[in-house]
């Protein structure tokens, strides 16, 4: 009965936080360890991938997506598969094309997901305490 009890608790809770039932999953699981420095990193690989992703989503083809952002087809191939960077212009071409961030381009992470990655930290919190006091 007390587990019916605190899933019924916790959907109540994020329904007043406004937050999706999706994020129940992430409330159970423990957050992920946090690294200990905070330097900026970008992985140019990785980055590549990102926009391979995306071309593909759309179903376009390297030719197309050169031509579109007006550079070289081996340019776009090599920015693709990580062998070579592009400029902040071509950069904030590709974050309009698709319209995504720069920062999800970059990093692979956008705002939207750091804010509501807070928020869910914040309503953990607040349900442990709550979870605590019940007992």
């Amino acid at each position: 009965m007390d587990s019916i009890r605190t899933v019924l608790f916790l959907l109540l809770c994020l329904r007043i936080l406004h937050l999706p039932l999706t994020f129940v999953q992430r409330l159970e699981s423990p957050a992920p360890a946090r690294r200990k420095e905070r330097k900026m990193y970008f992985n140019q690989v990785e980055f590549g991938q990102r926009v391979k992703a995306l071309r593909k989503e759309n179903g376009l083809t390297i030719q197309q997506m050169a031509d579109d952002l007006n550079i070289s087809y081996e340019h776009y191939k090599k920015i693709e598969n990580g062998g070579h960077g592009c400029s902040i212009t071509v950069l904030l071409d590709i974050s309009a094309y698709f319209d995504v961030s720069t920062d999800f381009l970059l990093t692979g992470r956008s705002f939207e997901t750091l804010h509501i990655q807070k928020q869910l930290t914040e309503a953990q919190t607040i349900l442990s305490d709550i979870m605590k006091n019940l007992k």
